[in-house]
């Protein structure tokens, strides 16, 4: 028990004599023993509970972003580092502004989260794939989607070609409609949802207000619809231009196919004859690069 005692004693002898020491070796020193008693009590435990769990949760918050707009974990590794590298140059760690600093890096995470989550609200672009029989117009799908780059959220289509009756045309448009398509900034279509996409636009106004549609694209459109007509029509072109009118067009080609160029050039006219100024048809070597460009 008295040996126990002396080494108590001789280790709180030895502590107070590092103290002093430490003390006297920063008698000029903001950091005394004093002031780094006194910083760790008023910041430490409120930095813990407050400033690592903000931290935390504007990191979880953008990892996740990053992950929507088609990046990998590295990129937000990368991210990270390059923050905390700014941070550790540009303050000293023996710095008096080291928790400011602290703060600093919480506050520039904040704003990249909220400027991020402002650039993605007005550019919300959406895909909607080819969903008919022919697996051979979907040759772009794989390096399209598995490509960093491409940020479009892609829908679930009905093969609007499955049933040709107009009750199925019922079912299929009132999915349609349930998508919500007047909240994205662009909307992107391929194959049988261009089809489906242009009787949409015979019905529903995706100009009208508080629509944010800025774009859509159609891809390998047809220029007759088929999939709620046993024989076939003419779209109703008056309807699709006036519900699009102040929404940019553009017409592309994905297959190497003069039927389907024909069919665009027809789509093109149809929409120049009824004034519509903002179509367009734009030629490309590779769809998929093309379609990246838009992911900007």
């Amino acid at each position: 028990m008295i040996s126990l005692r002396i080494q108590i004693i001789f280790m709180f002898c030895l502590f107070l004599l590092l103290v002093l020491v430490h003390c006297a070796n920063n008698v000029n020193n903001r950091y005394s023993f004093n002031h780094l008693l006194t910083h760790w009590l008023t910041h430490s435990l409120t930095y813990s509970l407050t400033h690592r769990n903000i931290e935390l949760f504007l990191k979880m918050k953008r990892l996740k972003q990053i992950k929507s707009e088609g990046k990998t974990y590295v990129d937000y590794l990368t991210e990270i580092n390059r923050v905390k590298d700014v941070s550790s140059t540009s303050i000293d760690n023996n710095s008096p502004m080291k928790i400011l600093n602290e703060t600093e890096q919480i506050n520039r995470m904040k704003k990249v989260v909220e400027y991020k989550s402002v650039n993605n609200a007005e550019k919300k672009i959406i895909f909607l794939p080819d969903v008919s029989y022919n697996e051979n117009c979907r040759y772009f799908y794989q390096d399209l989607i598995t490509n960093p780059k491409f940020c479009a959220t892609i829908l679930d289509m009905p093969n609007v070609y499955e049933l040709n009756t107009k009750r199925y045309e019922v079912q299929w448009l009132k999915y349609m409609e349930s998508l919500n398509l007047q909240s994205y900034h662009t909307i992107i279509s391929h194959g049988s949802s261009s089809e489906a996409l242009m009787r949409y636009l015979e019905s529903f106004n995706l100009a009208a207000s508080p629509s944010k549609v800025k774009k859509i694209i159609f891809i390998d459109a047809p220029d007759i619809y088929t999939a709620g007509e046993r024989h076939g029509r003419r779209f109703l072109f008056n309807r699709i231009t006036n519900n699009c009118k102040t929404v940019d067009v553009t017409f592309l080609v994905a297959q190497n196919n003069l039927k389907i160029s024909n069919e665009t050039n027809n789509l093109i006219n149809e929409f120049f004859n009824y004034e519509h100024k903002l179509a367009t048809y734009t030629p490309q070597d590779n769809i998929t690069s093309t379609l990246l460009s838009y992911c900007k």
